[in-house]
């Protein structure tokens, strides 16, 4: 166990690390984080900055020599940096496990090896491949960027032969793999939590969520989900498979679809805390922040209950184009807001959200579309 009062280094100081860092303070431990920005969003609360790259090797080596175990707040931190810092200190998720994650088709491989369902995909490198593929699977169908998508980036969808040229140069011509369209009912999430006590393995999962997405970007989670107990535990017995295939340690957020047969199919692996696991900050015993901290330090796991149904709404930098006004929000009973700090407010950057508990979860999220339709 890494006990309190020891150093933990984050990788990425965006609001997952401020999140980290919020609930670890309370547990008694210090923080460094490497983020190329002095105005991140955890800048404010951190022991030491390292104002560099998250893809510097440099930083990532003199993170390692000055922490106890070290922990990043994105993916996309080199898993070439993060095998590297393994010879000096504890890395969690380790470089294995970045390495079939960063990379889509690498992600889709490792899956596929463990029998874990999810949608079908090619490999493309041309034109001709993704024509092929079209062929193959039929249509509509998504291609996607190999590395560095998230919130829609990277993606295009093909609904019509010609569409194919298109979604080639929108994504630059870049490595790709292309996937069929889930006709699905929902896109879930898992916030699932695993680690290694004395040698034994712990494992906790956090009720089931429901995500709504506005132009690729989440905007709404919903907890309970409304689903069936059949259905949820497919989702957690998939979850739990795929934290065991790579003996993971931390916070994994997973994002499946269910399909409208009632199937359920993994879409995507987040090596981290996840947006749509912010319901549990406030919502339920343990916020998935202070699991992950939990997990990487080699505690005990917290309780996942959840404390009341609950919805939380995203708030992207959109919103601050004309002013924004909080004082509906929060003169509301039984609504939480948080900011994270980040500064400018920009179209499509993240910058809070917020949570309104209510014992039905219909009228929570009804209040909800009523407090974001009013900012």
């Amino acid at each position: 166990m890494i006990a309190p009062g020891s150093c933990i280094g984050i990788i990425g100081g965006g609001q997952l690390a401020r999140m980290m860092i919020l609930e670890g303070r309370k547990m008694g431990y210090r923080f460094i984080v490497v983020d190329p920005s002095e105005q991140c969003a955890s800048a404010a609360i951190v022991d030491e900055l390292i104002i560099d790259k998250w893809s510097s090797l440099n930083a990532a080596l003199t993170l390692a020599k000055k922490c106890d175990v070290v922990t990043v707040d994105t993916e996309h931190v080199p898993w070439q940096s993060i095998q590297a810092m393994e010879e000096i200190t504890h890395v969690f998720p380790s470089s294995m496990v970045l390495k079939n994650i960063q990379d889509r088709l690498a992600q889709r491989q490792f899956l596929q090896n463990q029998s874990i369902p999810q949608t079908a995909f090619y490999n493309v490198e041309s034109l001709d491949d993704i024509h092929a593929a079209m062929d193959e699977m039929g249509l509509p169908c998504v291609l996607k960027t190999k590395t560095s998508g998230y919130d829609g980036k990277g993606q295009s969808v093909i609904r019509e032969l010609e569409d194919a040229l298109f979604a080639w140069e929108k994504i630059g011509r870049l490595p790709a793999i292309i996937e069929k369209f889930v006709d699905f009912q929902d896109e879930v999430s898992v916030i699932i939590a695993r680690t290694k006590v004395a040698c034994k393995v712990q494992v906790s999962i956090y009720p089931i969520a429901k995500n709504l997405h506005y132009k690729h970007i989440l905007h709404k989670t919903v907890v309970p989900s409304g689903y069936d107990g059949r259905i949820e535990e497919k989702c957690k017995a998939l979850a739990m498979q795929v934290v065991d295939a790579f003996d993971y340690i931390g916070v994994m957020g997973i994002e499946m679809f269910v399909t409208k047969d009632g199937e359920v199919l993994v879409n995507e692996l987040a090596p981290r805390t996840h947006n749509s696991g912010h319901f549990t900050y406030g919502g339920c015993m343990t916020s998935q922040f202070e699991q992950h901290i939990r997990a990487v330090t080699g505690q005990a796991l917290g309780a996942t209950t959840l404390l009341s149904p609950i919805v939380m709404v995203n708030l992207l930098g959109d919103l601050w184009d004309d002013g924004i006004d909080f004082s509906k929000l929060v003169q509301t009973p039984h609504t939480t807001l948080h900011l994270y700090g980040k500064t400018p407010p920009q179209k499509g950057r993240k910058m809070g959200h917020f949570t309104v508990f209510d014992a039905e979860v219909e009228k929570a999220s009804a209040i909800a579309d009523d407090l974001y339709n009013e900012l």
